[in-house]
C-alpha cells in the first residue's frame, strides 16, 4: 500500500511579541500623599512603548474647589524607551489656556481611554490595558494627592512677631 497520506502536510508557526506592555512603576506612587504641584508624572513600562495616536490620557482633580478634567493626546507624550514622562503643565481643560501646575491639597486621578493609550514598539503593536478611573473602585486606579500646607510657625494670629523672625511653613 501507499503510505504517503501525510506527504502534503505543511506546518506554519507564528512567532512574535504578543504581550501587552504593562506599567511596572508609577511616579508618584499610587495613593502618594504629598506629590509636588510642579512635578512630572512618570510611568515605567515592562517594555519599550510609544503613544497611540488619537487616544487620550486624563488628569482629573477630584478633590478641591478647582475640580476639572484635563486631557492630553497620547502620541505627544515624551517617551524614551520604556519610560513615559508627563508634564502636568501640558494638559488642557475644555476651552481654557494650558493648565500650569497641580492644585495643592487635591486628589488627582490619572486615566486612559478604555482602549489604552500606549502600545509596544513591536511589529504587532500590542496595546496596553487601560488605567481605570477611581469611581470604579478598582484597585488598579491610579490616584495621588498633591502636597498641602499643614502648619506654620508662628501660629496664625500670633502677636508680637518680630519683623526679622523666621517663618516656618510645613507641608504634607
Amino acid at each position: 500500500g501507499t503510505d504517503d497520506y501525510n506527504a502534503d502536510l505543511t506546518g506554519y508557526f507564528v512567532t512574535g511579541d504578543f504581550t501587552k506592555p504593562t506599567i511596572t512603576t508609577f511616579y508618584p506612587p499610587r495613593e502618594a500623599k504629598a506629590f509636588g504641584t510642579t512635578e512630572n508624572i512618570v510611568l515605567t513600562f515592562s517594555e519599550n512603548v510609544q503613544g497611540e495616536s488619537s487616544k487620550f490620557i486624563t488628569l482629573q482633580n477630584r478633590h478641591s474647589a478647582y475640580t476639572g478634567s484635563y486631557t492630553y493626546d497620547c502620541s505627544a507624550i515624551s517617551i524614551s524607551a520604556n519610560i513615559a514622562t508627563i508634564d502636568p503643565s501640558t494638559f488642557y481643560g475644555a476651552g481654557s489656556a494650558p493648565y500650569t501646575d497641580l492644585d495643592p491639597c487635591s486628589l488627582y486621578q490619572f486615566t486612559t481611554d478604555a482602549t489604552g493609550c500606549f502600545m509596544d514598539t513591536s511589529t504587532n503593536a500590542n496595546v496596553m490595558a487601560y488605567i481605570p478611573d477611581y469611581s470604579s473602585s478598582s484597585s488598579d486606579a491610579y490616584v495621588f494627592f498633591s502636597s498641602c500646607l499643614v502648619g506654620f510657625d508662628p501660629a496664625n494670629g500670633a502677636e508680637d512677631v518680630l519683623i526679622n523672625q523666621t517663618v516656618t511653613l510645613m507641608f504634607s
